[in-house]
């Protein structure tokens, strides 16, 4: 009888988050102050309505202090995952398989990204659908590099990390090459939301156990994941929330998903809430219950 309360109480705590999930035109408001992040419906509705692939020639941004902010790219780039604008023109980007992608007329020579980040965390770099490397980027404010040759390429760079506990915040600040951007990459043929823990996460996936240890940083890949996995091949994109260790009542980092939900990033701050107007995945997979078995019967 304990099992099953237990059960149900997982179960109707599943269902006060597909309520939320169903709630897709509320009108949750992100609380700005001119300091905060920039309202997460500014960059989510503008990839769901401006995001037309259409073959007119994009309007090129311009420059600051040498680089292509992320703010600045708005028109041009489309986004992956939960995030917000920052005063200074960079870019949240916490979740694991977030980031964005481009599509642009090279010169050749180096795509250069540069992140602002409080912890090491790896990014993973796609060129015309491609793998162009992996890499480790330390805490603090560094960049990385691809090379590409002359012509017309399609790039996308993701957070292969997932999102830290601690609320060590992890930004996108710019990019910079030689060339021209072309146009706003067009969507995908369908959105998936992919709510879940370690598994989503991609913890393992790589199965290199770094330094003869399990689950080390380098292990870890939200790019290898099944998330991201199934929307890559069926063409989709995703949005893709997970954490190790967290459930429907476990906690990690002192929330457990539903607490989370409602955030762009709710362990970096509390304020900046995810604009659920005029979001509408086509598909929702909730990954999550495994951690649960460590909570108590009552609970």
């Amino acid at each position: 009888m304990k099992r099953a309360k237990r059960i149900g109480g997982a179960l109707v705590a599943l269902l006060l988050m597909a309520s939320a999930l169903c709630a897709c035109t509320g009108s949750g408001e992100s609380e700005k102050q001119p300091s905060d992040p920039a309202s997460a419906s500014e960059s989510e509705s503008a990839d769901q309505t401006e995001n037309s692939g259409t073959d007119a020639p994009a309007e090129q941004p311009e420059k600051e202090n040498g680089i292509y902010t992320m703010a600045s790219m708005e028109h041009v780039m489309k986004t992956f995952g939960r995030t917000a604008f920052l005063s200074d023109g960079s870019m949240m980007n916490d979740w694991s398989a977030s980031g964005f992608e481009v599509e642009i007329d090279a010169e050749g020579g180096a795509f250069t990204v540069y992140v602002r980040t409080g912890c090491d965390t790896y990014y993973v770099a796609e060129v015309d659908g491609e793998n162009a490397g992996r890499t480790l980027v330390e805490a603090g404010e560094n960049s990385f590099s691809v090379e590409l040759s002359a012509g017309i390429h399609t790039v996308r760079v993701l957070k292969d990390s997932e999102i830290d506990p601690d609320g060590l915040a992890t930004d996108l600040v710019g990019v910079d090459f030689a060339g021209t951007f072309v146009k706003k990459p067009s969507p995908g043929t369908k959105k998936v939301e992919i709510i879940g823990d370690s598994i989503a996460a991609g913890k393992g996936a790589l199965g290199t156990y770094s330094d003869n240890e399990v689950w080390t940083l380098a292990d870890h890949s939200g790019t290898n994941s099944f998330a991201y996995f199934l929307a890559k091949k069926l063409g989709w994109d995703a949005d893709v929330m997970s954490k190790g260790g967290i459930g429907l009542l476990a906690k990690m980092g002192g929330y457990s998903m539903d607490e989370l939900y409602p955030f762009v990033s709710g362990y970096r701050d509390r304020t900046t809430k995810f604009q659920f107007s005029g979001y509408r995945p086509d598909l929702v997979i909730v990954e999550l219950g495994a951690n649960d078995a460590s909570e108590s019967e009552n609970d």
